[in-house]
């Protein structure tokens, strides 16, 4: 027996975590129609997605990915379910923003300094 199942995608989402600042990032896209991109706090509070924010989301998704990469044998990736292991920085053109993202961030420093225990 088959059987087929006709659907359509009217929303969708996509959520990231800066944890500079400590907000969930995200986009809601309305087909047909609009886009909306956000942040909540910790206290659940809409708050207005600035470029300042967008660039912090950046740098942690890059150094989240780093941070869940292994030695190459696999067995470190293999402990956390539900995550791929790639490579954030493939071109040069990436490494730029990577680096340029890094710079500027850096002189912010106690701005956006989060204090995480590292084993």
């Amino acid at each position: 027996m088959l059987l087929l199942f006709n659907f359509e995608l009217y929303t969708d989402g996509f959520s990231c975590y800066n944890a500079f600042s400590r907000l969930d990032m995200r986009v809601h896209v309305t087909i047909p129609g609009s886009v909306d991109s956000y942040c909540i706090d910790e206290r659940g509070d809409k708050r207005i997605a600035s470029d300042d924010l967008w660039l912090e989301t950046y740098l942690c998704s890059v150094l989240r990915a780093y941070s869940y990469a292994d030695d190459g044998s696999g067995d470190t990736i293999r402990k956390i379910m539900g995550v791929r292991r790639f490579n954030p920085v493939t071109t040069t053109e990436t490494e730029h923003r990577f680096l340029q993202a890094a710079e500027q961030l850096f002189f912010r420093g106690m701005e956006i300094y989060v204090f995480c225990d590292i084993d």
